[in-house]
C-alpha cells in the first residue's frame, strides 16, 4: 500500500491501487481538512496499479510507477503535475532473453531522485536473469547547488583563507529548499555559516547563478586560527521530507 506525501504546496498526494474511473488506479490529492480531489484515473492503456507512493522532484512535478498495464501490461513509470496532467515516460517490455532484452517489469518500490537530477528504481522481475533490475531514468532534470571553492588547500601564516567560489546555482524552477552551510573547526566542532528555509519559507528563485566569491574569510597567524584539517559542508534538502538533493564537501588544512 502506497503512503502519502506532502508537497511543497501543503497538501498530500497519493495513489490507489484500484478504483477510479475504469478499475485500474488512481491520483489523487488531499489538502489538510481531509477533502479529496480526484486528479488522474488510470485506463490500463497508460498503467494499472500504482503500488508504490509519488516522490516530488525538483521541477515541482511527481513521478510515479504502475505494477502493470501500459503497452506491454508489465507496469510504466509516468509523471503527473500537481494539476492532474499525466505523461507516461515509459512501459516496461520485459520478453525472454532469446528475445534480445533485458527489461524490467512489475515495479513495485518508489522511485528516487539523486543528487545528479536522475531517478532511479527497481522491478521485482525481468532483466537478464529474470529476477528484477536496478534501473535509471533520465528526463533531463538539474538540481540546485551551493559550491565552497577555495583558492588552495593548505595554508601557513600570513595567507588570507579565500573562497573563489562561494556560489549557489538552480538551473530549473523555483523550489522551496532547507539551505545549510557549515564549518567543522578544529577543537571547537561544527559553525553554522548560513542556515535558511528550515521551516519552508524560503524559495530558491528559477534559473539563477549567483556567485559571492572571491569572499576573503580570514588571516592565518599564530595565534588564529585554531591549526588542523578544516571540514567546509554545504547541504540543500527538501524541507518538507527532509531529503537531500544536493552536497558538496570541501576542506583546507592550516599549519
Amino acid at each position: 500500500m502506497a503512503g502519502l506525501i506532502q508537497a511543497t504546496d501543503g497538501n498530500f498526494y497519493g495513489t490507489t491501487a484500484d478504483g477510479g474511473l475504469y478499475g485500474y488506479g488512481t491520483v489523487f490529492k488531499m489538502n489538510a481538512a481531509g477533502t479529496v480531489t480526484l486528479l488522474y484515473s488510470f485506463n490500463f492503456i497508460d498503467g494499472d496499479s500504482p503500488e508504490a507512493s509519488l516522490i516530488q522532484a525538483t521541477d515541482g512535478n511527481f513521478y510515479g510507477t504502475t505494477y502493470s498495464g501500459g503497452t506491454y501490461s508489465y507496469g510504466t513509470l509516468f509523471r503527473i503535475t500537481p494539476s492532474g496532467i499525466l505523461t507516461t515516460l515509459r512501459s516496461f517490455s520485459y520478453q525472454p532473453a532469446f528475445q534480445a532484452t533485458s527489461d524490467g517489469i512489475r515495479p513495485v518500490a518508489p522511485l528516487i531522485q539523486a543528487t545528479d537530477g536522475k531517478f532511479y528504481g527497481t522491478t521485482y522481475g525481468g532483466g537478464s536473469q529474470g529476477p528484477g533490475v536496478v534501473f535509471r531514468l533520465d528526463v533531463g532534470l538539474t538540481v540546485p547547488t551551493f559550491t565552497i571553492t577555495m583558492n588552495k588547500s593548505t595554508y601557513s601564516n600570513g595567507e588570507t583563507v579565500t573562497a573563489t567560489e562561494f556560489r549557489v546555482k538552480n538551473p530549473g524552477a523555483a523550489t522551496p529548499v532547507n539551505l545549510r552551510v557549515w564549518v567543522k573547526v578544529p577543537g571547537v566542532g561544527e559553525v553554522t555559516l548560513i542556515s535558511v528555509g528550515s521551516d519552508g519559507s524560503f524559495q530558491l528563485p528559477a534559473n539563477i547563478d549567483v556567485n559571492l566569491g572571491p569572499l576573503s574569510l580570514f588571516t592565518v597567524s599564530a595565534e588564529f586560527p585554531p591549526k588542523g584539517v578544516w571540514e567546509f559542508n554545504s547541504r540543500i534538502t527538501n524541507p518538507t521530507t527532509g531529503a537531500l538533493i544536493s552536497e558538496d564537501l570541501n576542506s583546507i588544512t592550516i599549519q
